[in-house]
């Protein structure tokens, strides 16, 4: 009797294991890419780049490859959902179904866009996911909005009533990074600033640098950095300042929970939009000004050389470093990667905004009547305005990908051509990345001035 029972259980396991293993959801993998050649060139000792990326002409239709699989094969005869965000109509994605050939594979063609600008396809199949971008009409594109009639006025007003607060820094030299000791010296700083917050962060230089000796070099933290980034990498070469935007304390202990912090409610909760009823009282105005009372401050540490005066900075970071190179007229290069705060009215063209979306457009594309005081306020900080004070005697080298749908690239593109001729301006394009395009172009420049590639 043992026997048929144990047999029997054996029968019953293999059967369930069976049933559960044809019940399981099948593996599914997809990918789409834009259907046009890409490829890149660089020729760094004439500091030339020469792009061929996958670019449609204005009114062209992009198309994209698809191919998927279930469980390892190919998914031949599958339907694939595409949606398709589209310049001109951001505000009104469509929905296609797709059919994939025996390979399973297809090419898709999307409806060319209203407006130059940027194409945007995620295909769905099963539980995978993956997306792809084509710009479409690149060197067409440009800002939605010019710059306030009084926009330089604005800000010249403010920087000058800002400079008549006295300048004093306080610092605390602390232990550099592990890899650094011995090399480099590192403190936290405070400068006094006109406004709610000191300009705050870290600095860093060689030990035993010589007066006149050391280019500057500032970096900008991103948006979800509540402390500056440390400073002590370019320190061995540089004097080397990262920012904290918020103006408070960075050495609030590693991990820092600072939703219970006494500084979360009063500075940094819902940072992007305080202040936004009044380009006086928003938080990036008081942003700018640390950045730039920073700026003045490291200019006037006797190590700097004089000459060299470098920024660099990623997504937010991206942004404020488009923004003081514009206004800082001893900045001579600047590298932005994939940077927020272009654009901020894109959307009055039919285009994503630039992040952080201060406002979203109804279904048929129009402005509410709550958000346009925002939307107005909004243009005194947008990077596309700033791009316009560029004056010859700047480098500025600009990073995005097709895929980024935080920083959108044709805000940046349209970033890139608001800087005026006769400024040395670079676009890297990296059309299959999304936010971590980075700027490969932008970096390697930065190091080949700093003496460290």
């Amino acid at each position: 009797m043992k026997i048929p029972f144990l047999q029997a259980m054996v029968f019953a396991a293999a059967t369930l294991a069976a049933w559960r293993s044809s019940a399981a959801a099948p593996v599914h993998k997809i990918a789409i890419a834009n259907d046009a050649p890409t490829g890149v060139s660089v020729a760094y000792n004439t500091n030339a780049v020469a792009s061929t990326v996958g670019q449609c002409a204005a009114n062209a239709k992009p198309a994209f490859k698809i191919s998927a699989t279930a469980d390892g094969k190919p998914a031949a005869g599958a339907m694939v959902e595409v949606v398709v965000e589209s310049a001109g109509a951001w505000y009104a994605p469509m929905t296609n179904s797709v059919a994939l050939d025996a390979r399973g594979e297809a090419r898709f063609e999307a409806n060319a866009p209203a407006v130059p600008g940027w194409v945007h396809a995620t295909a769905r199949f099963g539980r995978a996911k993956a997306q792809a971008g084509a710009i479409c009409g690149l060197d067409a594109i440009r800002p939605a909005l010019p710059p306030p009639d009084d926009f330089k006025a604005f800000w010249d007003a403010e920087i000058a009533a800002a400079a008549k607060t006295p300048m004093k820094a306080k610092l605390k030299e602390i232990e550099p990074l592990k890899n650094f000791k011995g090399k480099v010296r590192t403190w936290e700083f405070e400068v006094t600033c006109a406004g709610p917050r000191p300009a705050t962060g870290f600095v860093s230089m060689p030990v035993g640098a010589k007066p006149k000796s050391l280019p500057l070099y500032v970096g900008f933290n991103g948006a979800g950095d509540v402390a500056a980034y440390r400073s002590d990498h370019y320190g061995e070469v540089a004097i080397s300042i990262q920012m904290n935007k918020f103006g408070i304390p960075n050495d609030l202990g590693e991990p820092w929970d600072y939703e219970k912090s006494q500084w979360y409610e009063s500075d940094v909760k819902d940072y992007a939009r305080r202040g936004m009823e009044s380009p006086k009282t928003a938080f990036y105005k008081w942003m700018i000004l640390r950045n730039l009372r920073a700026m003045a401050w490291g200019k006037s540490l006797p190590e700097w050389n004089g000459r060299d005066f470098l920024l660099n900075g990623e997504s937010l970071g991206g942004g404020q470093a488009l923004i003081m190179g514009a206004l800082d007229p001893d900045v001579k290069f600047v590298c932005a990667c994939v940077p927020a705060l272009c654009d901020h009215n894109a959307a009055r063209a039919g285009r994503m905004n630039g992040y952080p979306q201060f406002w979203k457009p109804d279904t048929g594309g129009r402005l509410s009547e709550q958000d346009r005081t925002t939307a107005e306020t909004a243009r005194y900080f947008d990077a596309v305005n700033f791009c316009t004070l560029y004056s010859p005697g700047k480098e500025v080298t600009i990073g995005t990908g097709y895929c980024d749908t935080l920083c959108p690239p044709d805000g940046v593109v349209s970033a890139y051509h608001a800087i005026p001729a006769g400024v040395k301006k670079y676009l890297w394009l990296n059309p299959p990345a999304g936010h971590d395009a980075g700027n490969w172009h932008g970096g390697h420049r930065l190091f080949e001035i700093l003496g460290k590639w």
